[in-house]
């Protein structure tokens, strides 16, 4: 994970998410976020790949949003910050990913 705080941000910043987030590992092929989920955290992609879709339950198809990358987070996992807290979409691992979840509460402190 240390690559990863190698980002571009002030060294108290990094040292607050790396003490106060936590990480968590999957497998390819696992639903990270639902549509509907409550996000207490904001998920930023450490390693893997995952995907970001809306299900179209009328046509029965999956769209495609975008792809989130190594040391970037799902930019609809920020509007929940400023809503109600509930995921608009699905997240899927692509790879086998791993993930810092930094706490909404904290988020918003910054």
């Amino acid at each position: 994970m240390d690559n990863f705080f190698d980002l571009p941000l002030e060294q108290e910043l990094l040292e607050e998410m790396k003490c106060k987030s936590q990480t968590m590992e999957v497998t390819c092929g696992t639903m990270i976020v639902k549509e509907g989920d409550q996000m207490d955290y904001i998920p930023m992609l450490i390693s893997g790949s995952v995907r970001v879709f809306h299900k179209d339950d009328q046509k029965d198809r999956e769209i495609t949003l975008y792809y989130v990358k190594e040391k970037e987070a799902c930019m609809f996992s920020y509007f929940t910050l400023f809503g109600d807290n509930k995921s608009k979409v699905f997240a899927l691992a692509e790879k086998d990913s791993k993930l810092l979840l930094i706490p909404q509460k904290l988020m918003n402190e910054w």
